[in-house]
């Protein structure tokens, strides 16, 4: 038999051996294990922890599955997926994502060298089989990855269009004077005081590039100095114009708003 046809063989065997429901069980909660010393806020999270579980155990169920076939080919299940999709929701950084996998690194490798140890890699030898399978392994957590960077940053972006989405209403709903708002409730989910008394500004530049975003929220930033311990609300309302409000407890002096008209930002224009 060609040393091929021998390792296809013993992968056979392998994945037979490690789809048993205590084989996938002691996988699980080895890679789990790593991921979560390295990460112990993952830990305190049951959401997290619940996702990360049924990420794991499912991936290594279908990598198994795919190593069967002498071809890789990555298959990443909705586990996966959903992973992703709540590390985005909890606000966290892409680069925990990121350690998530590096830790799983160390945690598969492990597995795979008890688990090849325990079976033997028969004629071929232990240090073949072990090779040949973490080559696989490697390059799907690699692929699994990127895949997932971009799940990450997708959620990401819905979470921010939706909180956006969300904010231009609220503001909508205050400026048309809007009666079925409660106002203690609208105060609470915008994070702006809005039983105060505001002092309106406009924020605007010529050109809309990379950039205007945040020369724009660094106009906001220069208008919130002006009006110590205030509490400020801003939208960015096209390509090029922020609008915002101050809230104050009374109104502001003549000074604050002197101040404002002092600042000088190139190519910003605020009234």
């Amino acid at each position: 038999m060609s040393r091929s046809g021998a390792y296809q063989d013993w992968v056979a065997m392998f994945v037979k051996d490690s789809l048993r429901d205590e084989a996938i069980d002691i996988f699980a909660a080895t890679v789990d294990a790593e991921i979560i010393q390295t990460l112990p806020e993952l830990g305190s999270d049951p959401v997290l922890v619940g996702d990360l579980r049924n990420s794991t155990r499912h991936q290594w169920i279908a990598f198994l599955n795919g190593l069967r076939s002498p071809e890789h080919g990555l298959d990443l299940p909705v586990e996966a997926l959903d992973l992703a999709r709540s590390l985005a929701r909890r606000s966290k950084d892409f680069k925990v994502l990121l350690r998530v996998y590096l830790s799983a690194h160390r945690g598969v490798f492990s597995y795979l060298t008890d688990a090849i140890d325990r079976l033997g890699g028969g004629d071929l030898g232990s240090e073949f089989v072990l090779r040949e399978v973490w080559k696989r392994a490697d390059l799907w957590m690699d692929e699994s990855v990127e895949s997932l960077i971009e799940t990450f940053f997708e959620e990401r972006q819905r979470e921010l269009d939706g909180n956006a989405a969300r904010r231009a209403e609220l503001i909508g709903g205050l400026l048309a004077e809007d009666d079925d708002l409660d106002l203690d409730e609208v105060s609470a989910e915008l994070g702006y005081r809005v039983q105060a008394w505001h002092t309106s500004f406009l924020a605007w530049t010529s050109r809309a590039d990379a950039r205007t975003g945040g020369s724009l929220r660094a106009a906001a930033e220069a208008v919130a100095k002006c009006f110590p311990s205030a509490q400020m609300l801003t939208e960015l309302t096209g390509s090029r114009d922020l609008r915002g409000w101050v809230a104050t407890r009374a109104m502001p002096p003549t000074d604050a708003i002197e101040r404002v008209r002092a600042i000088d930002l190139p190519g910003v224009s605020i009234a």
